[in-house]
């Protein structure tokens, strides 16, 4: 059996927010802290905290630049060491019962023993229900484990502007703080062709920085090389959500945010609408030709909210076409589109025609 159509990922996404069935048309995926964790990012970032006093001793999962600014014999994973924003107060760890947080007069909150890095360490995570839970500028809530006993929510580091300090600066592209100055990252930047990290094919030049590939060919469920519609592959990235999503219109503006995204992405809806929510960056468009045309792709600005209402945004983001829509475009030279169904909508993906 064939996956799910690929090139719908963020139709997905969008039907889950706003709850709706199929009516809805492929749109097509303690310090430091801020209740509004997501802004608009300038061109350029720099550090933002020139000088700072040292903190008092920080709880775990407190920012901190040394283990001087933390509890209990904390360790401080630095943001120049391990790209956290802000730094982090934690400890190595091999149960969750060891990554609690507890705060003076209040509710225990939970902690997760992460799985091993690559040097063998776990850490704790906080757990999490949306991305405000995390309380600090720079964190937003993931999913883990899905679909297992371990499955949990946990906060995740995505950068912002204002997130990254003692000497660091955000890397858009993946989401973690760097030295100032430090050489830019290699591989694939948002809206590039890409491989996927788990390709035996994949090089350093080919990867995404931000490690999140929709790539080009997958495994079907008998393990069948399955061509996805995502021609070439294309790098997305993560991105917290900026308040004005919602489930009426999409979003308050005419045009759609950038939010802590590349300079040439716009913060999608991941699975829900709420600000601080973890999003998608996808590579943002005005017309066509913005997008790589000869593989497939075209801006998409016009969403559908309800059967009989859609919504046109001035911008939009690059996504392969559905070449089997009424009035939809031949797919380009090199690729036959293959009809397929999606519930009870005939859908079509340009695939390489040998």
């Amino acid at each position: 059996m064939a996956p799910v159509r690929a090139s719908s990922w963020l139709a997905s996404t969008l039907l889950l927010a706003l709850g709706c069935s199929s009516e809805v048309a492929n749109p097509n995926p303690v310090d430091a802290g801020t209740d509004a964790p997501a802004v608009d990012a300038p061109a350029v970032d720099v550090p933002v905290d020139a000088g700072r006093p040292m903190r008092s001793p920080q709880p775990i999962f407190g920012a901190c630049d040394s283990a001087a600014e933390c509890r209990d014999g904390m360790i401080c994973r630095r943001a120049a060491d391990t790209g956290l924003p802000g730094g982090q107060c934690n400890r190595e760890c091999t149960r969750d019962d060891e990554c609690v947080l507890f705060l003076p007069g209040g509710k225990p909150i939970d902690g997760f023993c992460q799985a091993a890095d690559r040097e063998g360490r776990r850490y704790c995570a906080r757990v999490c229900a949306n991305g405000i839970d995390c309380e600090r500028d720079g964190y937003t809530c993931q999913g883990i484990n899905a679909g297992t006993i371990n499955a949990v929510n946990i906060c995740i580091p995505v950068c912002t502007a204002t997130s990254c300090i003692d000497g660091t600066v955000c890397d858009h592209e993946s989401g973690r703080c760097r030295p100032a100055g430090a050489p830019a990252p290699t591989g694939r930047t948002l809206g590039q062709s890409c491989v996927a990290n788990t390709d035996p094919a994949m090089t350093a030049a080919t990867v995404c920085q931000s490690g999140l590939c929709n790539p080009q060919v997958t495994r079907d469920s008998t393990g069948a090389p399955f061509q996805t519609g995502n021609n070439g592959g294309f790098c997305v990235s993560r991105c917290i959500l900026p308040q004005g999503y919602n489930s009426s219109n999409i979003w308050t503006d005419m045009e759609l945010p950038r939010s802590n995204c590349p300079a040439n992405g716009i913060c999608f809806i991941s699975r829900t609408f709420a600000e601080g929510d973890l999003g998608t960056c996808v590579q943002s468009c005005t017309q066509d030709s913005d997008c790589r045309v000869s593989e497939g792709y075209a801006c998409r600005k016009t969403f559908r909210v309800t059967a009989t209402r859609t919504r046109t945004f001035a911008n939009g983001f690059c996504e392969p076409f559905d070449c089997a829509a009424t009035g939809a475009r031949a797919c380009p030279t090199g690729y036959t589109c293959r009809r397929s169904m999606s519930g009870t909508t005939v859908v079509g993906d340009c695939v390489p025609s040998t």
